[in-house]
């Protein structure tokens, strides 16, 4: 019974045959076909290079950990604004700016700003 599972010597190493090892027990290059993974992309899935750039407009880079911190350090925390916009930057900085040019007279935006 075991013979009727052996493996012919004539199907090893050849296409739609078996994989055989080499002395170090790995496959033998050539015998397996690995289709090359793609690059990604905003639309493809696939390979990135990571990037530390704050600036590039790259689709097929990704941003690092250190990337992504350094660019929350510089815009700081949304939630801390003294704003009703607590997602959307540009829309608290106006908020703010609207408030600060309502105000008619120096106190009243000291007052404003929590300085006196």
């Amino acid at each position: 019974e075991s013979l009727s599972k052996k493996i012919d010597a004539t199907e090893k190493g050849i296409a739609g045959g078996v994989a055989t090892l080499d002395e170090n027990g790995k496959l033998k290059s050539g015998q397996i076909d690995i289709p090359a993974t793609p690059e990604g992309s905003t639309t493809t899935k696939g390979i990135v290079q990571l990037e530390d750039s704050t600036t590039s407009a790259s689709v097929t880079k990704a941003a690092t950990p250190k990337a992504v911190n350094e660019v929350n350090t510089k815009v700081g925390t949304l939630s801390a604004l003294n704003t009703t916009a607590k997602t959307d930057l540009v829309v608290a900085i106006n908020e703010v700016n609207s408030e600060a040019n309502s105000k008619t007279s120096d106190i009243e935006v000291l007052f404003w700003m929590g300085a006196v």
